[in-house]
Order: C-alpha cells, then structure tokens, then sequence
C-alpha cells in the first residue's frame, strides 16, 4: 500500500485506524484504492459505494454499461429521427 501510495504506511497506522479503542481515528477515503489493490479486493470500495446509493463496476463491465446506455440513446435518438421524418412527410402532403 505505502508504494502504491508513494508514503510510509506503518503498521501502527494500520493498526491505530482500525482499533475500536481509537475510536476518532479513521482510515483516510483517500487510501482505499491503494489498498484494495494490496489486498486484492474492491469489496471495501463496493460497500462505500452501496452505502453512498450507487453502484460499482469495474474495468470492462464498466465500459459495457456505458457501451449499453450509448446504444440505448443511439435508439431513442433513432425513434425520435423517425417521427420527425413522419411529420415532415405530412406537412409536405
């Protein structure tokens, strides 16, 4: 993590943000990523995500979900071309 980050990470630190004794002390939003990757997971970056009423997804579902909504437009873009067509032919009559 303390590469990723390019910072000395202790595992005093580690330990100081998640000890229930140290109650005001919280682990900085900020270092998430770099530890997911550490540990190999983004379930920490998923739940924060659920929590905040969104939803996460990663590397290619990501891009087929945009990919998706693209060619949702595409189609109403399309609906909307075809009935103006229609009206313009009845205008023209």
């Amino acid at each position: 993590m303390g590469e990723l980050l390019n910072q000395d990470i202790s595992k005093y630190m580690l330990d100081t943000w998640t000890a229930e004794s140290k109650e005001y002390h919280r682990f900085p939003a900020e270092f998430l990523p770099a530890f997911c990757e550490a540990v190999g997971s983004f379930e920490p970056l998923r739940i924060l995500a659920e929590k905040a009423g969104v939803f996460m997804l990663a590397g290619p579902e990501a891009l087929r979900a945009e990919i998706n909504k693209i060619e949702q437009e595409i189609k109403q873009l399309q609906k909307q071309r075809q009935k103006r067509l229609a009206f313009l032919e009845e205008v023209n009559k």
